[in-house]
């Protein structure tokens, strides 16, 4: 329970700090031996809760609105991407969605340590 605590107050750091909540999550619930499906129903709404928490604190502390027509350009393709991604997960079992998510983290992480 205690290591459950500390997981989620390191992905409460990294989500305002770097946009990035669910990378320890999502790492402790594989680590964990989860379905695939359990596993995003744990991190799934953890990111969720974080990511509209940090942009309500955003908006109340920023200098400048965090909604803007150009934010929600972006967001229409990810609607797509996320409806795309949707199916490839049912099709996944679940070795080759922990190695997909494993590269995923892995790939992001060095992309984050190069910049």
């Amino acid at each position: 329970m205690l290591a459950d605590v500390g997981i989620g107050a390191l992905g409460g750091i990294t989500g305002p700090l770097a946009a990035f909540p669910g990378a320890f999550v999502t790492i402790w619930c594989g680590m964990r031996g989860w379905d695939k499906v359990v596993q995003r129903s744990i991190y799934q709404p953890y990111i969720l809760i974080l990511q509209v928490s940090t942009l309500a604190v955003l908006s109340l502390v920023g200098e400048r609105s965090v909604f803007n027509a150009e934010a929600a350009a972006y967001a229409l393709p990810g609607l797509v991407g996320a409806y795309l991604g949707l199916q490839v997960f049912q099709r996944l079992t679940d070795v080759q969605f922990q190695r997909i998510v494993n590269l995923a983290l892995i790939f992001s992480g060095l992309a984050l340590a190069v910049k």
